[in-house]
């Protein structure tokens, strides 16, 4: 489990990568798999 601190460190270089990233409907499920796996695991 990652700490606050970690978890907003992941959630800003997650946010910074996908930023005017991608066709929404097309990368949504890499998204959501990126999201959950790299910042709230």
């Amino acid at each position: 489990m990652k700490t606050d601190k970690q978890m907003a460190v992941a959630a800003a270089e997650f946010a910074k990568r996908w930023k005017g990233r991608g066709y929404e409907k097309g990368d949504s499920q890499i998204f959501w798999t990126e999201l959950l796996t790299e910042v709230m695991a």
